[in-house]
């Protein structure tokens, strides 16, 4: 027998790898959805804005020793008793990841931020009467 097949004996170290291989399956949909033709850096923001969300989010109840967000790994948890140190261990990493993804797509630096009329022509902003009751008069002219 290998030597290596003793991690497999291991419930910390397979739990490990569980959240790995959920961790990397989230990361794989994010990269599929980052991809494709039809897309704008509009849409390519919300979909990093989301996962930034998501993995704050997913800290929360990792925090409290939930883990039923990671599928593979709440089912080996399942058949083993959790450790509370493990679920610090996802929770910590989980921030680390937040942090990156922060220094890799500050928010500061976000492409919609003060882009709205781009993205929407027709955005309601205070101040701009005059060209709301132009695009009035050009909506409800009959002839165009």
């Amino acid at each position: 027998m290998s030597p290596l097949a003793a991690h497999f004996s291991d419930k910390v170290w397979v739990a490990k790898l569980a959240y790995l291989c959920d961790i990397f399956s989230l990361f794989n949909e994010l990269n599929l959805c980052l991809q494709g033709k039809m897309t704008t850096v509009f849409k390519l923001a919300d979909k990093v804005a989301a996962f930034k969300a998501k993995l704050e989010l997913w800290g929360l109840p990792a925090n409290r020793g939930n883990l039923d967000m990671f599928q593979t790994l709440a089912g080996i948890l399942g058949e083993t008793e959790p450790e509370r140190s493990f679920s610090w261990l996802v929770h910590g990493h989980l921030s680390l990841l937040l942090k990156e993804f922060e220094r890799c797509f500050p928010t500061t630096k976000d492409p919609r931020t003060g882009k709205e009329r781009i993205r929407d022509p027709f955005l309601n902003k205070s101040g701009e009467s005059v060209q709301e009751d132009q695009l009035l008069e050009i909506a409800n002219d009959g002839g165009l």
